[in-house]
């Protein structure tokens, strides 16, 4: 046993670490920049829910198409070494453009530079997405069975981590480091690109010690061959038998009706490889109805994303971003994975409940379902917390008092009253547009004067509107603006105005107060007397109010005299509030304050809430993607395990389709009927699936080695993931006839097949690759 130990560790490559810290870099960089990208084109950039939807997934079908060109250049070009550490530079560039961009440049961003950066980190990232892990499995031998099997648990272990860690790390450094003004999204992006340079050392230094395979043909393209020769040479059979004799016909191709379509390319294919492209065309026909799966599970980036900007994240004075609750999923990954693994299916097993792959599969989108139902009820709580609208045609206002005493207003013609208190509001009142006259009444305590005095003031309101109007003792007169903002704030933010009640204009700015965050402060630019600012959307902090207070100097007013006012603003996610400036008291006129009125309550739903539908997508994840690879691989031979990938693949990107057609034809619906729309058109596809399923019959392998009853029955046994056996059980492209060495094929999977069952309970592969 000792000697065993020793030769395990001293026969090891040590060179695969290096390939290891490049794959935890990448993942890291990738899954970095993703969390919040959603936000970064919502609340930087100012694209719509809707657009950015769009933008997001898009970027996810790029990620997820390019894989099919980094796998053909890989293979047939440059091979895998050359081809990782080319394109990653072309990803590190990628990068870098994307930090450069997110810097503001007079105070604005570049809004179409972002899309350069995002297309070419998405050709960076599927380009070496199919050759890292392969790479990894060319530097072990044959014989190197165990330590092959342990380096693929490093490396998907370091795929688990770099996107773990990603998903916290990123969004704490958008939300809680501050560069310019209120964010840092270049330093957001830029620890990534930084992640990206050094994957690339560290993948350069090994060099000399890699094991290099010689591109050669590339399985696909030969597969691509084989089924465009049969589809040529069936329709010059049919045309033939329809028309006249066609010379360049043989008469065994004239006279024999062949029992399927893809036997047309024989003899140019020989009858093993034809047999392959028949069994993975109907995993392919299998995998039809997967998109949809995809399109929802994908959205826990964009639309969940941008649900949990509506959600209170506040906990004992910590908030939780709303990009930070994505780190529930790898979480819930690594803690359910082995729970599955080494507890539910044995158990399912030993009391003979049916969960043969595609029954898990189907259990899977189940799940996957019933999140986005779970997501649609949520919405509907959400959205109980955004006021009511303006009815069309309609208008709608509200009284603020933003004196020291109370004022009594009323309309003339349906003779309401509104008592309001002293530094205080109503609330909005919805009427019918046109113009309305109003009694304002100030009694004594603010005139300085015996009795009450009175003044009437005409509104007129037009349609769709909302305003505010301050009263205003000093001139007995009434202030009116127009109240642009009437929801509540997005991105985890709130919005404020001033609104200047002192007898002289200021000069303002807000500085938040709190330790870690950037002080640089914030003009607000000068506010005449009894006008408001213009509205600003604040983080959630604490902030101080700066005044210059005017002099004048010459004939020229100059704002020189600064005072901090004491009292503190206060930010809560959502709310918009009407912040008056204002003297301390009628005695103390040299004494500014402020009184803080919240004129939209900020959001009330917890974004824990949304831990049942992470929750419940995980599970869903774990039962179909898992499954869903290790089925197709157990029903293809060896050398098209590349091809089932790059279809599975496929299936990412079209279901991100999917998401992007909806985001852009269905912006009407609205977001909880979009997320049940998803739900349903779940469900749908899940009947659908089971019933393609019916007619499936499962492939036996034994002619390759593997035996389908332990392959099927076995716990763990199809749960694979995608580049482990995708490049582990490819044989190397330069071999010059894969089906002339059968000896061979047979010896290397027999070693394939010992590996797997020495680790059925513990090779999880995570496929957020």
């Amino acid at each position: 046993m000792e000697k065993n130990k020793e030769g395990y560790f001293t026969d090891y490559p040590k060179h695969v670490f290096l390939i290891l810290a490049n794959e935890f870099c990448e993942r890291f960089s990738y899954y970095g920049m993703k969390a919040f990208l959603v936000i970064y084109l919502t609340d930087a950039l100012n694209f719509d829910d809707n657009t950015a939807t769009a933008i997001y997934h898009s970027f996810v079908v790029l990620c997820y198409f390019t894989p099919l060109f980094g796998a053909m250049i890989a293979d047939g070009w440059l091979g895998k070494f050359r081809t990782i550490l080319y394109i990653t530079m072309i990803y590190i560039l990628g990068s870098i453009v994307m930090t450069i961009t997110a810097i503001p440049f007079n105070g604005s961003y570049v809004v179409w530079a972002p899309f350069i950066g995002l297309f070419l980190i998405a050709f960076g990232t599927g380009g070496i997405k199919p050759n890292v892990s392969a790479f990894g499995g060319d530097q072990f031998s044959p014989e190197q069975t165990r330590q092959k099997t342990s380096f693929f648990s490093l490396f998907y272990m370091s795929i688990n981590v770099g996107s773990l860690l990603s998903t916290i790390i990123t969004p704490l450094i958008r939300g809680y480091v501050y560069c310019f003004d209120d964010n840092c999204y270049s330093l957001a992006f830029g620890i990534p690109a930084i992640l990206m340079i050094v994957s690339e050392i560290v993948f350069a230094i090994g060099y000399k010690w890699y094991t290099k395979i010689p591109p050669g043909e590339s399985i696909l393209k030969r597969m691509f061959g084989c089924v465009g020769t049969a589809i040529a040479r069936k329709c010059r059979c049919c045309c033939a038998k329809t028309t006249s004799s066609d010379d360049s016909l043989s008469v065994e191709e004239m006279a024999s009706k062949k029992a399927h379509w893809l036997d047309y390319a024989a003899p140019d294919y020989n009858d093993q490889f034809i047999s392959d492209v028949k069994d993975v065309l109907r995993v392919a026909w299998l995998f039809l109805p997967l998109p949809v799966f995809w399109a929802l599970f994908d959205q826990q980036g964009s639309r969940w994303t941008l649900q949990a900007q509506q959600m209170n994240g506040d906990v004992g004075g910590f908030i939780v971003l709303p990009d930070m609750i994505q780190v529930l999923n790898p979480l819930f990954v690594v803690i359910l994975v082995p729970i599955y693994e080494s507890l539910i299916y044995p158990c399912l097993d030993k009391l003979h409940i049916p969960n043969r792959p595609l029954q898990r599969m189907g259990a899977g989108m189940l799940f996957a379902a019933t999140a986005f139902l779970l997501a649609g009820f949520l919405q509907i709580a959400i959205d109980k917390d955004i006021p009511a609208g303006i009815p069309n045609g309609q208008a709608k206002h509200q009284w603020i008092n933003p004196s020291g005493c109370p004022v009594n207003v009323t309309d003339l013609q349906s003779l309401t009253q509104f008592n309001i208190k002293e530094l205080s509001s109503t609330d909005y009142v919805v009427t019918a547009s046109g113009s309305y006259t109003f009694e304002i009444r100030w009694g004594d305590s603010c005139l300085n004067t015996d009795g009450f005095q009175s003044k009437n003031y005409t509104a007129t309101f037009s349609p769709n509107t909302a305003y505010q109007l301050f009263t205003d003792e000093t001139d007995l007169t009434v202030h009116s603006y127009v109240q642009y903002k009437i929801t509540p704030t997005g991105g985890s933010q709130s919005t404020v105005r001033f609104y200047n009640a002192l007898s002289f204009d200021v000069n303002l700015s807000i500085t938040t107060v709190n330790e870690n965050q950037e002080k640089t402060p914030r003009e607000l630019g000068i506010i005449k007397q009894q006008n408001v600012s213009n509205y600003e959307e604040i983080i959630l902090s604490d902030y101080e109010a700066t005044l210059k207070l005017p002099w004048i100097e010459g004939n020229e007013t100059v704002y020189n005299i600064t005072q901090v006012i004491s009292k503190k603003i206060y930010s809560v996610n959502g709310a918009v509030y009407t912040i008056i400036l204002h003297h301390e008291n009628a005695t103390a006129k040299d004494t500014i304050t402020i009184t803080q009125i919240e004129e939209i309550d900020p959001w009330t739903v917890s974004i824990f809430l949304q831990i049942p539908q992470y929750f419940i997508m995980t599970t869903g994840e774990i039962l179909f993607s898992i499954t869903g690879l290790g089925f197709a691989y157990s029903q293809a031979a060896p050398s098209m395990k590349s091809i089932l990938t790059a279809i599975w693949l496929m299936t990412v990107a079209i279901g991100n389709v999917v998401v992007v057609i909806v985001a852009e034809t269905g912006s009407a619906m609205g977001q909880m009927a979009e997320f049940f729309l998803f739900s349903g058109l779940m469900y749908v596809t899940t009947v659908v699936f089971a019933i393609m399923t019916l007619f499936y019959t499962y492939v036996d392998r034994n002619d390759w080695g593997a035996e389908p009853e332990e392959t099927e029955q076995k716990s763990g046994e199809d749960n694979f993931g995608m580049e482990f056996e995708d490049k582990e059980n490819k044989f190397p492209s330069s071999a010059p006839n894969l089906y002339e060495e059968k000896a061979k094929e047979q010896e290397y999977n027999d070693i394939n097949v010992d590996a797997h069952s020495e680790n059925e309970q513990n090779d999880y592969i995570d496929i957020r690759l």
